[in-house]
């Protein structure tokens, strides 16, 4: 957040020169976030408003794309679980890209079904504008086109006719992407500060199936366990009984699926694995457990839903009440440099230099 407050807010030229040096994310929600602290200040409250906003709107379209693709039973159920869900409310009160990330790869999704079904010139150009904003957001966007292409094989004597035009719209999608890398190698940038990223073991992917369903803590109670074991029975049984429309399982399964095992295995060369950056793999997620729900007596299903429901509401109360969700007091640092500073001293940029491991110093940037 600190990132995110200090790119928004330098002069744009040195927080752009910085983006580039950095370039751990590309830099639309940066971009995005800079007119809003102008018109709305740089209080706490405004920094984290957009990614509030944004986890809305994404509830909004949880419900739609349920409503759509399951029917009006699977869609609450997968639209209330999301707006309790611990993972989802957490990364929609921080001043970070992610929520952003969520929204964009629902609505990716969204379109591209569209375009493969109504077949009209509109919907492949939502699909290329949504795609296009989605791969500036985040790199694990781009996961977004290869679900969509192995879709594409899978379904290839349904769909080969509309290889053609996914392709040219992927490619005209790619091309800010491609501008934003072109940027990165002629100005010598993208230093990619992701060396503290661990190698991943095979707990680990249970350990995002933990965080996509409850409050990851860490402690494997037996509430845990009831809770996993709830989340992971409604999950397979939406796939395996659950009403979709027509490929929908399938386009599901693979954005639920994809991105974090081809990462793991990624990762065990080069670490990149980190749960957050499967937000995206979160609302594939969901839907399918709201189809589970859908498919059960009704008796049954509201037992479950409700107890999935509450299990998210505890996991979001415990965010401010349990020691193990606090964050660091940043709070508390910006109040001691504002009320520590003179003018002209600098104090607060040499505060800074110790807060935050500002590597942009180093290569003139400010």
């Amino acid at each position: 957040e600190a990132f995110s407050h200090w790119f928004s807010t330098l002069p744009f030229r040195a927080a752009w020169q910085a983006m580039i040096v950095d370039a751990v994310h590309p830099p639309l929600y940066y971009l995005l976030l800079r007119p809003w602290l102008v018109l709305a200040g740089g209080s706490e409250f405004a920094l984290r408003f957009p990614s509030a906003a944004v986890g809305v709107l994404t509830v909004a379209l949880a419900l739609r794309a349920g409503r759509r693709w399951l029917g009006a039973s699977a869609g609450r159920w997968a639209a209330l679980l999301l707006a309790l869900n611990p993972f989802h409310v957490w990364y929609s009160q921080e001043a970070r890209m992610y929520a952003m990330l969520g929204l964009l790869s629902l609505a990716t999704l969204l379109a591209f079904w569209w375009a493969l079904h109504c077949r009209r010139f509109w919907a492949w150009v939502a699909l290329a504008g949504i795609s296009a904003l989605a791969y500036v957001t985040h790199y694990f966007a781009l996961y977004l086109p290869l679900v969509q292409f192995i879709f594409l094989l899978a379904t290839f004597r349904r769909t080969h006719r509309m290889i053609v035009r996914w392709t040219l719209t992927q490619g005209l999608a790619a091309l800010p992407f491609a501008g934003w890398l072109v940027t990165l190698y002629t100005l010598g940038g993208g230093t990619f500060g992701i060396g503290w990223i661990r190698k991943p073991c095979l707990a680990d992917l249970l350990r995002t199936l933990w965080s996509f369903g409850l409050a990851y803590d860490g402690r494997l109670t037996l509430l845990v366990v009831v809770g996993l074991v709830i989340w992971c029975g409604l999950l397979l049984w939406g796939l395996w009984r659950g009403r979709f429309a027509q490929g929908v399982r399938r386009l599901l399964a693979l954005a639920f699926v994809l991105p974090p095992m081809v990462t793991f295995l990624l990762s065990l060369r080069r670490p990149t694995y980190v749960d957050r950056f499967f937000i995206g793999s979160l609302l594939p997620f969901l839907l399918l457990v709201g189809a589970g729900l859908a498919g059960l007596p009704r008796p049954i299903g509201w037992a479950a839903g409700l107890t999935l429901c509450s299990l998210g509401l505890w996991g979001v109360i415990r965010f401010q009440i349990d020691p193990l969700f606090t964050k660091e007091d940043w709070r508390g640092v910006a109040t001691y440099i504002e009320a520590n500073e003179r003018p002209g001293d600098g104090l607060a940029l040499r505060h800074l230099q110790y807060v935050i491991p500002f590597r942009y110093y180093y290569r003139g940037v400010l």
